[in-house]
């Protein structure tokens, strides 16, 4: 299953489906940004960036992923010198590489046996795994963020190889019929 996470609560759309509150800060660089309403404190955005992380975390957990890997690295600063592609790095590890992308650091998709995540950009998060719909807006909703259950990934192209299988998926490509080929193919057991 698709999901897109974010601090963005659904109803805030307008039909459109743009935003209502063009205001509303959307990244690292917001902090204490007068153009923001409310402003931007640091304490905020650490504590919605912990939220963040943990559901990332939780996601992991029940999907049985105990390792990533790093694909189609960006490296856009020199402190995100420390991320390697295609290196396995533990769950407690992509904590950091998360954050990292989070504050515009670094992007990657992180890649695991049962889960593929895609920090985009805005403060939303791509997720694709297994766990039911009912599990993942549950997580979110312990965590204060909320989760849309997506037809198809919004994430960009998504090289899926672990222990010398591969797949890649484009994005156009993304529609009911391939999700569940897709769904069937990463997460046969």
């Amino acid at each position: 299953m698709f999901y897109r996470i974010s601090k963005y609560n659904p109803d805030d759309y307008d039909e459109n489906g743009k935003y209502r509150y063009l205001q509303e800060w959307t990244s690292y660089s917001d902090i204490n940004n007068k153009h923001c309403f409310p402003v931007l404190t640091r304490k905020e955005y650490e504590r919605v960036e912990e939220n963040y992380l943990r559901t990332i975390e939780e996601i992991a957990e029940l999907s049985r992923t105990d390792l990533f890997e790093i694909r189609r690295l960006e490296r856009w600063t020199v402190y995100s010198c420390r991320w390697k592609e295609n290196r396995k790095y533990p769950v407690k590890r992509m904590k950091d590489f998360f954050r990292d992308c989070l504050r515009n650091k670094v992007w990657g998709a992180a890649v695991g046996r049962q889960l593929v995540i895609d920090v985009g950009y805005d403060f939303y998060i791509h997720v694709l795994c297994d766990l039911p719909a009912e599990t993942v807006n549950s997580i979110c909703a312990n965590n204060q963020l909320y989760c849309t259950e997506t037809e198809f990934c919004e994430m960009y192209d998504v090289l899926h190889r672990w222990e010398d299988e591969e797949l890649l998926v484009p994005v156009e490509w993304f529609g009911a019929r391939l999700q569940r080929f897709i769904t069937k193919r990463l997460f046969k057991k």
